[in-house]
């Protein structure tokens, strides 16, 4: 319980400047967001220009189903592998299944600060079960797409290595795989970014905000803590952030750009408030443990749409309730 353990660090001035603070209800402004991590689908820009395929399109499941179409049906002129780099195997990649993908249902789609489908999520587990079906269905277009091998028995280093050689157009990850990438001597230099997973129609926004935030004990010396994250939102602290540590700044005057090779298309996405939270990191603690089974055995066959739907309502109700 952090009541009365943390300043309040409402109205000073860099919170005019960023939608990413973290807002406590109780506690007032807590939180200083220093970074934005985002997470949707990954793109090779270079694989979708040759295939005409925009990426600004791919807002309704029917753009995305004529994009991976069109993909597939080209994947021996591209040197595809598949159209989706997308693994589902839940010992290696049960975390990022069971909370980078499950994310998308929660949020995908919705203002950074709607917290719809989380609360009904901590409501005793409860799912909204058209939402997961459009939902269902989009996975579903991905275990079809996948490179099978990676899908059902693959690793992180594998579906990142794949994606460096430009094996797949899509991976299932966050921005966090660009060292593995540009560091990867297959890599060629092409352009990155990230497509929204729109399992419905309008869904134009990804997943980003800070993975964690600084915080002010209220017992020390405030004053001094404050004037220090004041200097850090100001720009001769956000150079040394962004031109060296490599950070994407969360502050809308921030003139600097990072060299991530995601970080145009994440700016793109929050200069135009078209960002999603990342409350998937508000659910039990755990569930993606359970969350990420249902997916593997979707993607093995085992699960058709319908009982992925099912399947996933038992085991998350199951999960919260005992």
């Amino acid at each position: 319980n952090w009541d009365g353990l943390l300043a309040d660090l409402t109205g000073e001035a860099w919170t005019e400047d960023t939608d990413y603070e973290l807002v406590d209800e109780k506690m007032g402004t807590i939180g200083f967001p220093y970074t934005v991590e985002a997470t949707a689908l990954a793109y090779n820009a270079e694989i979708l220009e040759k295939a005409g395929v925009d990426p600004a399109s791919l807002t309704s499941p029917a753009a995305w189903q004529k994009a991976v179409e069109t993909l597939d049906s080209k994947k021996d002129e591209l040197g595809l592998t598949a159209v989706f780099g997308w693994c589902a195997e839940p010992a290696n990649l049960g975390w990022s299944s069971g909370t980078h993908v499950f994310a998308q249902y929660l949020d995908a789609g919705l203002a950074q600060d709607d917290t719809t489908y989380i609360d009904l999520l901590n409501d005793g587990g409860k799912i909204d079960e058209a939402r997961m079906k459009d939902f269902a269905a989009f996975v579903g277009m991905m275990n079809k797409y996948s490179d099978p091998t990676l899908l059902i028995d693959g690793t992180y280093d594998n579906q990142v290595a794949g994606f460096a050689a430009g094996k797949y157009a899509f991976v299932t990850q966050g921005n966090w795989i660009n060292g593995g990438v540009t560091g990867s001597p297959d890599y060629t230099g092409w352009a990155m970014g990230f497509a929204p997973y729109a399992f419905e129609d309008g869904i134009d926004t990804i997943i980003a905000g800070p993975p964690s935030f600084w915080t002010v004990y209220s017992d020390g010396d405030v004053d001094g803590a404050k004037a220090f994250l004041q200097w850090v939102s100001d720009d001769s602290a956000q150079e040394i952030l962004v031109n060296e540590a490599g950070l994407i700044s969360p502050f809308k005057d921030c003139s600097f750009v990072a060299a991530d090779p995601f970080a145009e298309s994440i700016k793109s996405y929050m200069d135009a408030g078209k960002t999603s939270g990342w409350h998937t990191m508000l659910k039990k603690d755990g569930l993606q443990n359970k969350t990420c089974q249902v997916f593997a055995d979707y993607a093995k066959g085992a699960l058709d749409e319908d009982a992925f739907v099912k399947t996933m309502g038992q085991v998350i109700s199951s999960y919260y309730n005992n």
